[in-house]
């Protein structure tokens, strides 16, 4: 089944293809809300929420661009609105200031021994706020304009915060390497 019969299924609401565009998707998509939740079961309620907007707005897809694209924008979109439902400190970027540079005082090599686990389990540490604006412009490709609107935030407020983030990254591998930080 292709990508056009498989969504028009699920439009039609059969349940056969619903379930098939589920674990087609779920694996990525939850990976992504994992990122943003922190943990198994924020991730787990985003993931939900986001997969219950995907089938509500199926029928708006057209077919331009990437499914799989799409959905992850959506499942984007959810992970944000859910943290700022929250009210978690995702939006209160007042520890986050804009004038700081990351300063990089390791060997680039020492950190080539970190797994793709070590840097999530890193950035798991990071408040929300630093989480999600990591998040959505190193890993999900965002610009600072678009970044800015989703969060309703500055561009330069989205660069200052992307600098104290990738900032405080860096301190935690450096400190899961046992690397002085200075």
């Amino acid at each position: 089944m292709n990508e056009k019969e498989l969504v028009k299924g699920c439009i039609r609401g059969n349940r056969v293809c619903q379930k098939l565009f589920y674990d087609t998707f779920s694996a990525v998509m939850y990976a992504i809300c994992l990122r943003y939740g922190g943990n198994a079961q924020a991730a787990s309620d985003m993931m939900q929420e986001g997969f219950i907007t995907v089938f509500r707005k199926l029928h708006l897809f057209e077919f331009k661009g990437s499914l799989e694209g799409w959905v992850k924008r959506i499942m984007i979109h959810t992970c944000i609105n859910q943290l700022r439902n929250k009210n978690k400190q995702m939006l209160s970027f007042d520890d986050l200031s804009s004038s700081d540079e990351v300063q990089a005082s390791a060997e680039p090599s020492v950190f080539a021994r970190l797994s793709v686990t070590d840097v999530l389990k890193a950035m798991n540490q990071l408040t929300p706020g630093q989480r999600t604006i990591l998040s959505l412009y190193a890993i999900d490709g965002f610009e600072h304009h678009e970044i800015a609107q989703m969060l309703r935030i500055n561009e330069s407020t989205s660069r200052g915060n992307l600098a104290k983030a990738r900032k405080a990254l860096l301190n935690k591998l450096k400190s899961l390497m046992n690397i002085t930080v200075l």
